[in-house]
């Protein structure tokens, strides 16, 4: 509110040697009217010269400058929108930090087109969708307290891998392996349980033991060309 015994901010217009209108208030800042192409652009600069805010609207462009210090968008009692036909890009060589104390959510695609990816970060949660998620990195590093996986089919291609386990559990309706040598080192009870169990090797067998037993509640039955005991 205006109080009637101050005096009134003036300003006084003038042009420039290059033409341009400009208006210049008492505390220094400056709105000019400048020739630009085909049209004129506005601009306000501060009393030290530097630009604040430039528009051209033959070129399409707004502007905001800040010199030195910091902009803010303080909306205490609603929210800000950003909408742009074209994108929205944002670049510092700083960092850039997205906080929402409900969370935060990005979003990319239709769901008409069945393209809808999102990453959504909720308190104590996170949530990642999409049709294809790739994951690229030289070295990586994963840790979890308890992770379970639910899925149709696990693929993997890999040089070398390593597992280091205290328990292995495994539950399978059929399980195939293939490999040019497999070998198996345990200190203590090795056991296979089944309902009937068949070894087939194509050259020699061998079976090295301090002691062999074998038991049979039916018959044994020991077939070959030449039989060799002791």
């Amino acid at each position: 509110m205006l109080n009637v015994a101050e005096k009134p901010m003036e300003a006084a217009e003038q042009v420039d040697d290059a033409g341009a209108q400009v208006i210049r208030l008492e505390t220094g800042e400056e709105v000019r009217l400048a020739s630009a192409g085909q049209g004129q652009r506005v601009e306000i600069r501060s009393p030290a010269g530097e630009l604040l805010f430039e528009y051209d609207p033959a070129a399409g462009l707004t502007r905001v400058h800040i010199p030195q210090g910091d902009l803010q968008f303080v909306v205490p009692h609603g929210k800000v929108d950003f909408a742009a036909a074209h994108g929205v890009r944002m670049a510092t060589p700083g960092a850039i930090e997205m906080e929402g104390t409900q969370g935060v959510s990005l979003q990319a695609g239709s769901a008409l087109r069945g393209d809808r990816a999102s990453a959504e970060v909720a308190p104590g949660r996170m949530k990642l969708s999409a049709g294809l998620f790739e994951l690229l990195a030289a070295q990586g590093l994963l840790r979890l307290e308890d992770l379970s996986y639910a899925g149709r089919t696990l693929s993997a291609g890999l040089e070398a891998a390593r597992l280091r386990l205290d328990k292995l559990e495994s539950v399978a309706g059929v399980v195939t392996s293939k490999a040019k040598r497999f070998l198996q080192d345990v200190e203590g009870l090795l056991q296979t349980r089944a309902g009937r169990a068949r070894t087939v090797v194509e050259r020699s067998y061998h079976v090295k033991s301090e002691r062999v037993y074998m038991q049979a509640d039916d018959a044994v039955k020991i077939n070959g060309d030449k039989i060799h005991l002791g």
